[in-house]
Formats: C-alpha cells, structure tokens, sequence
C-alpha cells in the first residue's frame, strides 16, 4: 500500500510540475514560522506567517507579492509587504 501511494505521489508532483516557468502561470507560497507554544515560563506564543504570491508575465519572468507577520505574546512585532520580479533559471529552479 506504502508503495502505491508514493508511486501515485511521484506522479502526481511530475505531472503538475511541467508548467511552472510558463507565462500566465500562478503561484503561491505560505509559511507558518517560529511556532512556540511553550506555556511553562515567561514566553507565550510567537508565531510568524508568510505569504508569497506571482505571476509570470513571461517565460522565466514572474511577478512577486510578499506580505509577513511575527506575533510575540500579544504585541505584533513586525508586518512586512514588498513586491519585486525574479527571472528563474530553468534548468534548476533557482532565481535572481
């Protein structure tokens, strides 16, 4: 069973991963960081979340929205927003 379902997984990804430098393609991003859910002491919960979101207006070329927030025990420690455009490299995924 173990095998079948990661079979069905290996497709799956493959499958859906061919498009992902082509022009009018979405994507998104999201983040939950710095989960601490320690009660015992003087730290309360810290949370952070990130979101990314793009599109490419052209093959390798996307444009990109970010927004974030870090939570610290009842204070909002820090909101961020920033946008920007990245060129992927193909054969790997990474981007300038």
């Amino acid at each position: 069973m173990k095998k079948i379902l990661f079979t069905l997984l290996v497709l799956f990804v493959s499958v859906n991963s061919f498009a992902q430098f082509e022009r009018d393609t979405y994507y998104l991003n999201t983040s939950v960081t710095g989960l601490d859910l320690n009660y015992t002491g003087e730290s309360k919960l810290s949370l952070g979340v990130d979101v990314t979101g793009g599109l490419f207006i052209e093959d390798g070329w996307a444009l990109v929205g970010e927004l974030g927030m870090d939570y610290n025990h009842k204070h909002l420690q820090d909101l961020s927003a920033g946008a920007g455009i990245r060129y992927y490299i193909y054969d790997n995924g990474i981007f300038l």
